[in-house]
């Protein structure tokens, strides 16, 4: 009666049951009794099932009588006996293995903590991130091939905890897919996407830094015909969608005087400097499937509807889209990238060390000054 009442109350691991019990305390012993029992939790619907069941006997007749009967269930079948402990060995070792199925299945490492979790998408923006002056290690995750990196910053509330991850492939998708895997896994504060990009604006130079303040995917509409000149042409109409950095972040960056951090961060350069001055410039960042070294299409495709963009890259409006899905709890997406080419004829990558650099040094920079951490 008892055992009833419990079992309906919550879920056990294992239920050990004699064969011979009686209905309550002070009753005779009824010989069907387990049995019964072992019936009546199979197929009472309140009664919830325990994972296990091992059923004790002392008496012969008994084991003789239900043994076969038990053991069709599923369960085991233990002969009790005052002299022999082989019975108390059977039981113990019958509960290590319950005990090791319920730590391998449901013990899962609590993830390390994370602040900022800063995403790269080629090697090159990745050595630049891990040439950090601060230890990184290596984080695992079980069941989750992906390689995770955690180091420690500073700022003046204490150490920030940075997790730092690379995406398999370039590219929008796989930008949103990994992100949103490594917000659920870590839960962050901000989302920062830090590396190299080809520069739009006018006034740009190589390794220039660009902070999106809004993205925008420029492959994103309808394939079109038209006659030009009498000649039919399959173009695409763009529907650009915005996504935007959040205001107080957005007034914050913005209004900061950097001249002394960017001075130090092309002084601190081993090499040569893709050009003699550095510069931060904040604007739109278009994003797209594909690389880009074409001018016209840049023209046509991308200045013609948004004739501030700043920037061109393939990951960002998947890192503000994944960022943006995520409520609870809030995390804030950041895109700073430096310009490694200008999306023409002449692209290449020999500015790319270079343009890597001055983003993951502003990046380290931006994270120990200007968030708010919690």
């Amino acid at each position: 009666n008892n055992a009833r009442i419990q079992l309906s109350k919550e879920y056990f691991d294992l239920l050990i049951l004699d064969l011979n019990m009686p209905e309550d305390i002070g009753e005779a012993a009824n010989m069907t009794a387990g049995i019964a029992f072992v019936d009546e939790v199979m197929l009472t619907h309140r009664i919830k099932k325990p994972s296990d069941i091992v059923v004790l006997s002392a008496f012969d007749e008994s084991l003789v009588k239900f043994r076969e009967q038990v053991e069709k269930s599923g369960f085991i079948v233990i002969q009790y006996g005052d002299i022999s402990a082989e019975w108390k060995n059977t039981l113990k070792s019958r509960v290590d293995y319950l005990k090791l199925c319920y730590d391998q299945r449901r013990y899962m490492p609590r993830p390390p903590e994370c602040k900022v979790l800063l995403v790269t998408a080629v090697s090159v923006e990745t050595s630049a991130i891990l040439a950090w002056d601060c230890q990184w290690e290596k984080v695992v995750i079980p069941g989750d091939p992906t390689v995770y990196r955690r180091t420690y910053l500073e700022n003046c509330n204490g150490q920030i905890p940075v997790i730092h991850v690379q995406l398999s492939e370039m590219g929008m998708v796989a930008a949103a897919s990994l992100v949103s895997k490594a917000i659920m896994v870590f839960q962050p504060q901000y989302v920062m996407m830090v590396g190299i990009a080809a520069g739009l604006g006018n006034d740009a130079s190589l390794g220039d830094i660009l902070v999106a303040t809004d993205v925008w995917d420029y492959s994103s509409g309808k394939y079109i015909e038209m006659n030009t000149d009498g000649e039919k042409k399959i173009v695409l109409q763009p529907d650009p969608k915005f996504l935007s950095i959040n205001k107080p972040l957005k007034d914050k960056l913005i209004f900061a005087d950097y001249k002394q951090v960017l001075t130090e961060i092309k002084d601190n350069y081993i090499g040569n400097p893709a050009s003699e001055n550095l510069n931060v410039h904040f604007g739109q960042m278009a994003c797209g499937v594909a690389v880009v070294a074409s001018k016209e299409l840049v023209d046509s495709q991308v200045k013609a509807h948004a004739r501030k963009v700043q920037g061109l890259d393939m990951e960002s409006y998947g890192i503000f889209y994944a960022s943006a899905g995520t409520t609870n709890p809030a995390v804030t997406a950041l895109v700073i990238k430096s310009i490694s080419d200008f999306a023409d004829s002449d692209k290449g990558d020999k500015a790319q060390p270079y343009a890597a650099y001055t983003s993951a040094s502003f990046a380290r920079y931006v994270i120990e000054s200007m968030l708010d951490i919690n």
